[in-house]
């Protein structure tokens, strides 16, 4: 979804006009994008007035009537609407992981039974800034492992397949509409993970299980296939630590090209929306609430 797709959903959820809708997000992501640069830290109570103390003040505006307000650094915001108390959100992590987060490549999972390798591999996902994974449910559902996981699924993008009769074509169908190059990861071909270019287009890696691999379907109609380079008995490792390495190796040589891999602005201020909201306490009721309150106004 991006910012004018947010836009219209504001405006169908509140009853409000676009142009209304378009004030309030722009309100809110002003205020605490542009008053919280730095190492400023938010506590998110609910949205409307605000409390705050003195001290090297700077400028930004308030999201319930878009007025010019002094905000001081370094010190705790109260987007005040209520009783409700929310977790305490340091912005300097978000928008230092903001800028760290890539669409270039992402993460598919085909059929995994095991929901300990898949949930280790969104915690690998989150660790190196890959923010989208794609899970195939052909016969097997995903469950997420919170022992595993650690809290990580909440700041991906996480999308499922598992509502028509053959989701792994659905997927790949979806990826290509996106400009993705499929690559199979499989042992058996000769294209080693450091040969793969990625200058080529961004690329969706393809994982299937340890006990059969990916299905036909991947590999007859992938675009290329690469495999991590072993040199022991073993024939391959097991899920999430093919995910962690390819992941590492495929970012890390990302980060040091040339390539546009960061996401683009707008991205960036929808995911920032969406971590807040995550990030606070009741935030999914107080943002809705917040709607509500521009509604009446």
């Amino acid at each position: 979804m991006n910012k004018a797709q947010l836009i219209d959903a504001i405006s169908s959820k509140a009853g409000l006009t676009k142009a209304d809708s378009k004030k309030a997000l722009d309100a809110f992501i002003e205020t605490t994008t542009e008053a919280l640069k730095g190492d400023d830290k938010v506590a998110l109570v609910g949205f409307g007035s605000f409390s705050v103390s003195k001290r090297d003040a700077r400028t930004g505006r308030n999201p319930q009537t878009g007025s010019p307000i002094n905000i001081p650094s370094k010190k705790v915001i109260k987007f005040k609407a209520g009783s409700e108390l929310a977790d305490s959100v340091q912005l300097s992590l978000i928008n230092k992981s903001i800028e760290n987060r890539t669409r270039y490549i992402c993460l598919a999972l085909e059929n995994i039974y095991q929901s300990q390798n898949a949930s280790a591999v969104l915690r690998s996902c989150d660790c190196f800034g890959i923010q989208d994974v794609h899970v195939i449910e052909n016969s097997n559902n995903y469950t997420l492992n919170p022992k595993v996981v650690m809290g990580a699924s909440k700041w991906l993008n996480l999308y499922r397949y598992n509502k028509v009769s053959n989701n792994t074509r659905s997927c790949i169908e979806k990826l290509r509409e996106l400009n993705y190059r499929i690559i199979a990861t499989t042992p058996h071909t000769d294209l080693a993970l450091d040969e793969l270019d990625l200058t080529k287009g961004k690329c969706a890696f393809f994982f299937g299980t340890e006990l059969k691999g990916l299905s036909s379907e991947v590999l007859d109609c992938c675009d290329e296939k690469i495999k991590i380079p072993m040199y022991g008995f073993t024939e391959s490792f097991n899920l999430s630590v093919s995910a962690a390495l390819i992941s590492n190796h495929v970012v890390h040589k990302l980060r040091k090209s040339e390539l546009n891999w960061q996401l683009e602005e707008h991205e960036k201020l929808e995911l920032k929306l969406n971590w807040l909201i995550k990030s606070t306490k009741h935030g999914e009721a107080l943002w809705n609430k917040f709607l509500k309150e521009k509604e009446k106004k």
